[in-house]
């Protein structure tokens, strides 16, 4: 089973960031991702553990980072 993970995009000419929650696809999503990014044109197409989905332009992307889910934790911790 592949292991979902989150997803953060930069966006060219904008402070902002899009972080996406649970993606599922793990390894096959980031290649996906990747061969888009390196084509430079196209839309990657995503979509989160609550079932939104997101479509972001190619041409738009500064960077992408991606990462293992981790438990959010709540409260003081040490």
């Amino acid at each position: 089973m592949m292991s979902p993970m989150d997803i953060t995009i930069g966006f060219v000419a904008n402070t902002r960031e899009l972080s996406i929650e649970n993606v599922s696809g793990g390894e096959e999503k980031k290649a996906e991702i990747a061969a888009k990014l390196a084509s430079g044109e196209g839309v990657i197409e995503l979509a989160d553990g609550a079932g939104q989905s997101y479509l972001v332009q190619v041409s738009n992307v500064a960077y992408v980072r991606t990462g293992n889910v981790s438990d959010r934790k709540v409260g003081f911790f040490a």
